[in-house]
């Protein structure tokens, strides 16, 4: 009994003595990590702060495995983080870290005999197995990749719901919750849907629940929203899980007194519903930034969103609703605006919100109230922005370039401002071109990219001393502008009243307001280049008839950097070098440059000249001849075939393979012929199952064979590969299973008959095994696109098949004339062209439903939004679903 006594004694005595030693370990843990000693101080760490167990445990843990990031030993990061766990169960710090790192540790590994090991993204590193291998032969690796981003969050999920059950003071428990909802947060939005299980781990490589972001979550008439639950036991999905994180915080926090939590959820409340309701969740959509008066009427129309309204993208397309007051982005905002600690941060956040909203009236209010409660910002940035909202703006946008003799037309934006004052003055650009080439040739000890590209001309002549490049003022002239209401903006164009060929700028003068300027071009040559028959061409043309222009000069100027060796820090790191030559142009305006005329490690800069025309030039670019080798030259390609894509093991599986060499030039149609080579059959893990020796290929390289797959088989992917020496090789991938899981096809039913653009369509996705029964027990996920549609009929003619329908249409398009819309027939387009009108393809709608015990899955699709902005063309809407079965199976329709 004494014996036992003393023992006691013995083991309390040292566990207090390595309790009192735990936080003294600290300092000389922070040495080592200071010193780069990365093993030494995982080593100390699990050696004597492991044991130690307070409010600073879960520090200690976060820097152990930062240390082994540091070495890249991830394979040692679960089994000690699971240790530090089991270790002190009951330490809410520690549990809480521990959730952290889960999320934030590399969510990729390897399954290697039955146990997993952890690794940083493409790098491995493995307890072997065969990584490399001959020609032909394919590579494999041993064990199984998996993913895990879905088995961490969950344990993550885990350790926080054990650390709020473990946490004992209120301010405690409001950090775990505040971990909480941060990682149920941090996820993508829709998964809020569902219902993490937290009662059992996931399998190592589970994926989790599968779907897409296209839009906020739309359920029935309505979008998915989340309110906290009574209790986190009663929370149907992690949506409202993590509502009720937030709620707690709140809770916690009037329990100590603490007013500071409350805002800090409200306003991470609103910026969930911002992310998910606001109107950039547009911005995918092309018409959505450039939009007409004409084509913003209705639902679009985004001016007229009340406060309580939003106009989103949903996974059931574009939709204008409404939200309550404490689900909405703007109500929630607002009710921060009087919390000095939120409301400067809050106010800038409506005003860009309504910015966005095209409602700058309201953005004008809300920055006014800023201003005036908050201050003008730092360096007066809301005082600027507010000048930007209410004063006389403008900007020029791109114009496109004229030939001569044409008046160039300058599109341009504005607000608030009823007149602008406008001119053009000429751009000297051989002026540009030889200052960009003397500063080349003068070998810069440090290089100006800017400097050295003349494209950039707009830079150049905005930047100081950039007007010496611009002449006097050639024209000037006023117009009278028509200002939208609500200070929005109004876009219009400009004609530049001058049509001689050059470079023009273009300067425009808001009264009170600001200077804008662009360039506008107007050429009169053109130069082309192309390559010709391992040749690089050359062509001057007059950019208004294309006739050739003769006895021109082209300069051909070329730079490179070549970079030095330096053994003075303070030498030159680089040096410039450069080359130059000419050519003059043909009667056809053409000159050829032959493969050694220029130095391909150049970048080349053509300039065309002659007297009576301005100058215009191409670069700087490498240049180098574009040759086909797949096209125009002589190649090996092989094929290998097998009959049958499945089989069984004792199978006989029929093999052949085929070794050609083809081309359009002269071939060597026996160069595989009569040659013994070797088969080798690949199980499913990679590893040689069988292999055949000296099959020999017959008069066109062809060979075939016959092999059984063994009884005993190794189940999965085989590759079969025939292989000449390391000359060339051909292979085929089959599968060997015991069994196949019951198959079916996905079939999508649309209408027989067109849709009127702004109607419903109901679209009918049928899945059924091909024994007959319907699929049940499935998902469906089903993808509604948009495209422009602009086919148009003709009459069918004999040589259709091969030019299109109407390619025999000789008649011009006689648009301006009056009654052109009565007797007219508009032309075929050729397939390259898209028309003015033509828009990319838009996702309408991404959904995700069960299937009916009928094996059908209906959708609705609503066609108002297209025809709200772009009524006057037609559409063409494809439906895709993909059906996954209660086995996992996956297909397509």
């Amino acid at each position: 009994m004494k014996t036992i006594f003393r023992l006691f004694l013995f083991t309390a005595a040292a566990t207090l003595n390595l309790m009192a030693q735990g936080p003294q370990e600290r300092p000389e843990r922070d040495k080592l990590i200071q010193r780069g000693l990365w093993r030494d101080a995982v080593t100390h760490y699990t050696g004597k702060l492991l044991p130690v167990s307070d409010d600073q445990s879960g520090d200690d843990l976060s820097k152990a495995v930062e240390s082994l990031g540091r070495l890249g030993a991830w394979n040692e990061f679960d089994a000690m983080v699971e240790q530090a766990v089991a270790a002190h169960p009951g330490n809410a710090a520690l549990l809480t870290s521990a959730a952290q790192l889960y999320l934030n540790a590399p969510h990729y590994g390897r399954i290697i005999a039955g146990e997993f090991e952890r690794y940083q993204g493409g790098y491995r590193h493995f307890r072997g197995g065969r990584t490399s291998g001959p020609a032909g032969e394919p590579q494999a690796e041993t064990g199984q990749d998996v993913a895990t981003s879905y088995r961490d969050r969950v344990r993550a999920l885990q350790l926080l719901t054990s650390a709020t059950a473990k946490a004992g003071t209120p301010v405690a428990k409001i950090r775990v919750w505040e971990v909480m909802a941060d990682v149920l947060g941090r996820s993508e939005a829709w998964k809020l849907q569902t219902l993490t299980p937290l009662d059992t781990l996931p399998e190592w490589g589970e994926p989790g629940p599968g779907g897409g972001t296209e839009g906020a979550p739309w359920k029935g008439d309505g979008p998915v929203l989340y309110n906290a639950p009574a209790s986190w036991e009663a929370a149907v999905n992690d949506g409202e899980r993590w509502r009720f994180a937030l709620a707690e915080q709140v809770r916690l926090a009037k329990e100590t007194g603490d007013a500071t939590q409350e805002p800090k959820t409200i306003s991470q409340r609103a910026a969930f519903s911002l992310s998910q309701f606001g109107s950039d969740t547009l911005s995918s959509y092309g018409w959505y930034q450039q939009q007409d008066p004409e084509s913003t009427r209705g639902i679009l129309e985004m001016g007229t969103l009340a406060e309580d309204e939003v106009l989103a993208r949903t996974s059931d397309g574009v939709r204008r609703f409404k939200l309550p007051a404490d689900q909405h982005f703007i109500a929630l905002y607002r009710s921060l605006f009087d919390n000095p600690a939120h409301g400067a941060a809050v106010g800038d956040t409506l005003v860009r919100i309504f910015l966005s909203r095209d409602q700058r009236d309201k953005a004008r209010e809300v920055l006014e109230q800023t201003i005036a409660k908050y201050g003008p910002g730092e360096e007066d940035a809301r005082t600027k922005q507010l000048r930007q909202i209410t004063g006389n703006w403008g900007r020029f946008e791109r114009a496109e370039t004229v030939p001569a003799g044409t008046r160039p037309v300058v599109p341009f934006v504005f607000r608030n401002a009823t007149s602008i004052s406008l001119s053009a003055a000429p751009v000297d650009m051989e002026a540009v071109l030889r200052d960009t080439l003397d500063y080349l040739k003068s070998n810069p000890r440090e290089f100006d990219w800017d400097r050295a590209n003349p494209s950039a001309v707009a830079g150049k002549l905005i930047a100081k001393g950039g007007n010496k490049y611009i002449g006097k003022v050639a024209a000037e002239w006023e117009e009278k502008l028509s200002p939208a209401e609500k200070h929005r903006d109004t876009r219009t164009r400009t004609e530049v009243p001058l049509d001689k060929a050059g470079a023009w700028w273009v300067t425009g003068k808001m009264p009170d307001g600001n200077t804008f300027h662009t360039i506008a071009w107007s050429i009169d040559s053109v130069l082309v280049e192309n390559d010709v028959g391992g040749k690089k061409q050359w062509w001057v043309s007059d950019a208004s008839s294309g006739e050739p222009v003769t006895a021109g000069s082209i300069e051909f100027f070329g730079y490179r950097t070549n970079y030095l060796e330096r053994k003075n820090p303070l030498a030159r790191r680089m040096e410039v070098l450069t080359k130059t030559f000419k050519r003059t142009t043909d009667e056809e305006g053409k000159t050829l440059l032959a493969p050694g005329d220029w130095d391909s490690e150049y970048q080349w800069l053509a300039v065309a000249r002659k007297d009576g025309r301005t100058t215009a030039f191409h670069g700087f670019a490498p240049y180098h001849i574009d040759t086909s080798y797949a096209e125009n030259g002589t190649r090996d390609i092989t094929y290998g075939i097998s009959d049958r894509p499945l089989y069984k093991p004792g199978d006989t599986a029929h093999l052949k393979f085929y070794l050609r060499n083809v081309g359009y030039a002269e071939t060597e149609e026996s160069r595989w012929a009569n040659q013994n080579g070797t088969l080798t059959l690949y199980n499913g893990r990679g590893e040689e199952a069988m292999k055949l020796e000296n099959l020999r290929t017959d008069a066109l390289g062809s060979v075939e064979s016959s092999v059984v797959i063994p009884k005993d088989a190794v189940l999965g992917q085989w590759n079969a590969s025939y292989q000449i020496g390391d000359r060339i090789s051909a292979s085929v991938v089959l599968r060997v299973e015991e069994y196949r899981k019951p198959e079916y096809e996905v079939k999508v039913e649309s209408p027989d008959a067109p849709v009127r653009l702004g109607e419903k369509f109901t679209a009918t996705v049928k899945a059924n095994y091909f024994h007959g029964a319907p699929v049940r027990n499935a998902e469906v996920e089903i993808i509604v696109k948009r495209s422009t549609l602009g086919e148009r009929w003709f009459p069918g003619w004999r040589w259709d098949w091969l030019y299109g329908p109407g390619a025999w249409w000789s008649g011009s398009e006689a648009s301006w004339h009056p009654t052109w819309d009565r007797w007219g027939c508009l032309p075929p387009n050729p397939p390259w062209w898209q028309g003015n009108r033509w828009t990319p393809d838009e996702l309408v709608l991404k959904r995700t439903v069960a299937i009916d015990p009928d094996g059908t899955a209906k959708v609705e699709v609503d066609t108002a939004p297209a025809k709200a902005v772009h009524g006057d063309i037609d559409a063409r809407y494809s439906i895709e679903a993909r059906v996954v079965d209660s086995s996992r199976r996956e297909e397509r329709g």
